[in-house]
């Protein structure tokens, strides 16, 4: 999102299939999955000192239904 907040702001579509939501959270201002995030996004990155914790959602829609998948990878900063 580019002037985020502004009238003009402009948002671009970098990918397809990534969840709105990471899977087992529900917008209502709570940690439904239990991981410590309020409402995560289906694409999310967090920091801990020299860990990064990447958590990625995508979902298909598959015979009327929706099938979600989530992975997590942690990754340790060096230099």
């Amino acid at each position: 999102i580019e002037r985020s907040g502004e009238l003009d702001e402009v948002s671009v579509l970098l990918s397809r299939g990534i969840a709105e939501l990471a899977e087992g959270e529900l917008p209502n201002g709570q940690d439904d999955n239990g991981n410590g995030l309020i409402d995560e996004p289906g694409f999310s990155i967090v920091r801990d000192g020299e860990i990064l914790t990447l958590r990625l959602t995508v979902e298909r829609s598959l015979e009327g239904r929706v099938a979600r998948r989530t992975t997590t990878r942690v990754l340790r900063l060096k230099n």
